[in-house]
């Protein structure tokens, strides 16, 4: 049983509707009727929790269940567009919620179908497809960078010269030893002189007579004379072991004489590579300047008829 304090705000609502009907003023949809239509939606500046629990006519559309039972005009003008089943029905959940007219956006031609929640959060994360157009320079410091073409260098008519002037050479020879075979020398005799007696077989023998001895035991006293007309004649093979070592010391020059020449063929440079990776994906707010306030939904009043 609605009290006379409530009667009476309704006359007072219902008169400033009319007054404002009168004066042509149009109704704001957001506005609380006295005699709403059922399903309306409006916004209260209620603060706390004034009204939580709703008005004669309105309750908060914070998405609670009712019976089916119990508000059948309601249920069927919502019906389970707001989830529910057969006994029970849900209104909207317009808590942190911007509405937005139902059907198809005509710049873009996103479709916003009756009670279809098309974002239930406050942020989004951008994808490269979103990013406005733009460009990072490329640098060797931050990323390698690689190209690839076809270009050839011709040397034909370049030669090179090497001075060794300034380089020197130190041979070590202390670990290299030599022997000579002397069985190719030979040792030649004359004939001249005192004696009278010549060797024998090719070899210093003693004579058979009295006369003097061309061979002694005694120690040489005269040297054999080498040489093209000396006793001793021939070549003796000397061999070498051990492996000397060769130091180089200085600086070697070469120059180059000519200019080679270079010929691009079908040359398609590539440049690849990226720029350093900037940017840590941070969620983007697309929540609006906003206020919030109350919503409430009308659960008893004028049954609306279609015009159809």
């Amino acid at each position: 049983m609605q009290t006379k304090s409530n009667k009476a705000m309704k006359k007072i609502a219902a008169l400033s509707v009319l007054s404002a009907a009168m004066m042509g003023a149009s109704s704001n949809s957001q506005a609380c009727s006295a005699d709403p239509f059922i399903s309306a939606v409006c916004i209260m500046a209620l603060a706390g929790n004034q009204a939580s629990g709703g008005f004669d006519s309105y309750v908060p559309a914070v998405g609670q269940q009712l019976s089916v039972s119990s508000y059948q005009a309601l249920y069927s003008l919502v019906g389970n567009t707001y989830g529910g089943n057969s006994s029970l029905f849900n209104l909207p959940n317009l808590q942190g919620r911007f509405v937005v007219g139902a059907g198809v956006q005509a710049a873009t031609g996103i479709a916003y179908p009756i009670g279809k929640a098309q974002d239930n959060t406050p942020t989004i994360l951008l994808t490269e497809s979103q990013l406005p157009s733009h460009t990072h320079a490329l640098s060797s410091a931050t990323s390698p960078i690689s190209f690839s073409g076809n270009v050839s260098l011709s040397f034909q008519n370049v030669s090179f010269a090497t001075s060794l002037s300034g380089v020197t050479a130190a041979t070590t020879l202390a670990n290299v030893g030599g022997s000579v075979d002397g069985s190719a020398l030979q040792l030649y005799a004359s004939h001249g002189g005192t004696t009278t007696n010549e060797p024998q077989g090719a070899s210093l023998t003693l004579t058979t007579g009295s006369s003097a001895k061309i061979y002694s035991n005694a120690t040489p006293s005269v040297s054999m004379i080498g040489g093209a007309n000396g006793s001793i004649r021939g070549t003796a093979p000397v061999t070498f072991t051990g492996t000397p070592t060769t130091t180089l010391g200085g600086a070697a020059t070469t120059i180059m004489v000519g200019t080679p020449t270079a010929s691009v063929a079908g040359l398609g440079a590539n440049i690849t590579g990226k720029t350093a990776a900037t940017g840590i994906g941070a969620a983007v707010n697309i929540m609006p300047s906003y206020i919030a306030m109350r919503y409430f939904i009308a659960v008893t009043g004028l049954y609306p008829v279609s015009n159809n």
